[in-house]
């Protein structure tokens, strides 16, 4: 139960703070990049244990016509795009290779999983913290 009252709330901050950093490194893409229209050209299959999701490859054209292909940071099973489908992009002119899929989860996920698991540690190791200094008080009355 100590490492619990310890252990948690710190692993929460860490979580908080690491999801801040990322947060802001998103915005900071956003208020950075361009906008553009792609076109989603394949898939690259990722495995993970037993399971396999899908990354879209994206090709896009970018403002001094230049034919960039990427692999969205992002993937998932079912696939959420179709080969052949128009999607927002956003990238960086001196880096167009660093490029994103203009949707919530490709620009902000990360940071919202971070921050979810961080407010669950922090929460749960201050309420353990709430609940043993609660249960001290009443025995020392």
């Amino acid at each position: 139960m100590e490492r619990i009252k310890i252990g948690f709330p710190i692993i929460g901050l860490l979580l908080i703070s690491i999801s801040i950093w990322l947060f802001s490194d998103s915005y900071s893409f956003t208020q950075n990049a361009e906008w553009v229209v792609g076109k989603v050209i394949d898939f690259q299959e990722k495995r993970s244990d037993q399971n396999y999701t899908y990354a879209p490859i994206v090709s896009f054209e970018t403002t001094n016509n230049d034919v960039i292909k990427f692999i969205s940071s992002t993937s998932s099973n079912p696939p959420s795009y179709k080969v052949g489908e128009i999607v927002n992009v956003l990238y960086i002119p001196s880096n167009p290779h660093k490029a994103k899929i203009d949707s919530f989860f490709s620009l902000w996920g990360i940071s919202l999983i971070f921050f979810s698991l961080g407010f669950v540690f922090f929460t749960v190791g201050l309420t353990v913290i709430f609940f043993s200094r609660k249960k001290s008080m009443k025995a020392v009355l």
